[in-house]
């Protein structure tokens, strides 16, 4: 490996160094943003240590073709200590207001989503409920009329039958006449 291919490995490395320390950053204001319980930044923090150890093997792989050597370690150790000392605070408040807008983003397209979707489909439901409450109301009046018409033949045939009509024929005739009576108007009768 050449000097040339050295000073670039290890400047390679350097930036390694300093994306880590950015994603490292974003990784920290999501967990402050969220407030997450202890056991899912336990486990959040092992997902990032392997994601971290993976990139930076595949950075080195292409790099060194996957030799080791101790100035990629320090090229890494200088990119973080650099990150840390000059860009962290900026890009703590950079990444803050780059989630602050991704959330009003999400906030817009949830609102517009509820304003196109869900409301209407929420106002059809209820229409249709409304629907199926007066189809239910409908069919309980109509059974009560009905309950109420039969009730009413029943008691004036049952009157006639407490007072006494013994014999058939008259209450026969007795009956007829009521129902007759019973579906004309008042008019007619």
């Amino acid at each position: 490996m050449t000097v040339r291919e050295q000073f670039l490995s290890w400047w390679l490395t350097v930036a390694c160094g300093i994306g880590l320390g950015a994603v490292f950053d974003l990784y920290r204001v999501i967990q402050w943003r969220l407030r997450l319980g202890r056991a899912v930044v336990t486990a959040l923090d092992l997902i990032l240590l392997g994601i971290a150890a993976l990139g930076v093997f595949w950075v080195l792989f292409h790099v060194n073709g996957g030799v080791v050597r101790a100035h990629t370690f320090l090229g890494l150790a200088a990119g973080a200590v650099f990150y840390g000392a000059a860009l962290s605070a900026p890009m703590v408040r950079g990444w803050g207001m780059l989630l602050a807008l991704v959330g009003r983003v999400l906030w817009g397209l949830m609102w517009c989503l509820d304003v196109v979707f869900v409301r209407p489909a929420a106002w059809t439901v209820q229409k249709m409920v409304v629907g199926v409450e007066l189809v239910f109301l409908g069919v309980v009046g109509l059974a009560a009329g009905v309950g109420k018409a039969v009730w009413r033949v029943l008691a004036v045939l049952w009157r006639p039958a407490r007072k006494g009509f013994a014999s058939g024929a008259g209450f026969a005739r007795r009956t007829a006449k009521i129902i007759w009576r019973w579906g004309r108007k008042p008019k007619d009768r």
